[in-house]
């Protein structure tokens, strides 16, 4: 017996859906509730200040950051894509929401939040509330002569809205 290769994706989602169903539930704390689009640049590079100032014993802030939206992307290496799986390992997953925010996971399966492509290929108004650290990446793109800025958000966890 056996199944059609065309129906790869449905069933991963299917499996994905039931594991998830059956797995423990984890708990993970945060210091602060807020809104996506009430955090600017200069409040991340608070936290982040505060950060590298609150010394040893003392765990990082994390925030649960509500109603981000999901949005595709497009590079050279990965095409049109709301997820992106990077790395030399492919252990690293991204996730791109509007607004400049880009969700991060290192050191991760490269599986994990599949289930946000589904929910973006379902209803292109789905979006994601996420707990974890908040972090500015600054780089320079020597093709467009400019500095790109991104609000990143490093998952602890995340739920999917539609």
């Amino acid at each position: 017996m056996g199944f059609n290769s065309q129906e790869l994706d449905n069933i991963k989602k299917y499996f994905l859906e039931l594991s998830t169903k059956q797995t423990k539930e984890e708990v993970f704390y945060y210091d602060l509730e807020i809104d996506a689009e009430e955090i600017t640049e200069m409040d991340i590079k608070e936290v982040e200040k505060f950060s590298r100032i609150s010394g040893k014993g003392f765990s990082e802030p994390k925030f649960k950051i509500k109603n981000l939206i999901l949005e595709e992307g497009y590079t050279k290496k990965l095409g049109h894509h709301v997820r992106g799986v990077m790395g030399s390992n492919n252990d690293t997953i991204k996730i791109n929401c509007e607004d400049g925010w880009a969700l991060m996971k290192f050191k991760s399966h490269s599986d994990y939040a599949i289930d946000v492509e589904y929910a973006f290929e379902d209803s292109f108004s789905a979006g994601v509330n996420v707990i974890g650290s908040l972090n500015l990446n600054s780089f320079y793109n020597f093709g467009k002569r400019e500095t790109i800025i991104t609000k990143q958000i490093f998952i602890d966890d995340y739920e999917i809205f539609e």
